[in-house]
């Protein structure tokens, strides 16, 4: 069984950027110009935490989990920092994600420490990450259907193949990479007992996530 680290463990508590608008879209069926509406005027409101991905890790290295609500560096809550396109940097103003990396957003410039006149400044990006429980609250997922939970079936099934030893958590994690609407229950009580059963393998496996050794 593959050791999963607890900064990839934790970070199935956030979304990214695209993470986000794909969701929002996905539970309103909302265009682009309302997602980006909806998103930072929750910001603004501060019902949207946000934390950038950086202080993230080193929050989680430190030992810490859940929201990092000591961060103080935090994200601008302008709604109109949230609703821009793409940088552009010939005019700065007028954009806010990195086209190159677009769950990364613009908030500065590098200059040479030295000499500041050598070089022309490179644009600063950094990644926000926004707190999925609250998103959930806002923007409830879509219910998984049965055929979701048949494509659940089948994902699963593959994996149990591959690793028999696989846990519950860690099986509910990856099904719900592929289907974000998967319900605990429905996993629990279908898919992952049908998928263990394609597999060869005894209805009850591991529940939670291997202990640490000693």
């Amino acid at each position: 069984m593959p050791y999963i680290s607890k900064a990839k463990r934790e970070a199935t508590s956030w979304l990214t950027r695209l993470d986000l608008i794909k969701h929002v879209q996905e539970a309103t069926g909302y265009n682009e110009t309302e997602t980006y509406k909806q998103i930072s005027e929750a910001i603004e409101d501060r019902e949207l935490p946000v934390v950038w991905g950086d202080l993230l890790e080193s929050f989680w290295k430190k030992g810490g989990s859940g929201f990092a609500i000591q961060i103080v560096d935090k994200p601008p809550r302008n709604p109109q920092f949230w609703r821009q396109g793409p940088f552009d940097p010939s005019d700065p103003q007028k954009g806010q994600f990195d086209p190159d990396d677009p769950d990364r957003v613009f908030v500065g410039w590098n200059f040479d420490s030295f000499d500041p006149d050598v070089r022309e400044p490179e644009p600063r990006f950094r990644k926000p990450m926004f707190w999925r429980d609250q998103v959930l609250q806002f923007w409830p997922q879509r219910a998984a259907t049965a055929r979701d939970e048949t494509k659940a079936i089948e994902i699963l099934t593959s994996r149990l193949k591959a690793n028999e030893n696989l846990t519950f958590a860690n099986a509910l994690d990856m099904c719900r990479e592929e289907i974000p609407g998967l319900s605990e229950r429905g996993f629990r009580e279908r898919v992952w007992r049908k998928a263990r059963l394609a597999a060869g393998l005894p209805e009850k496996g591991k529940a939670g996530r291997p202990k640490a050794s000693q």
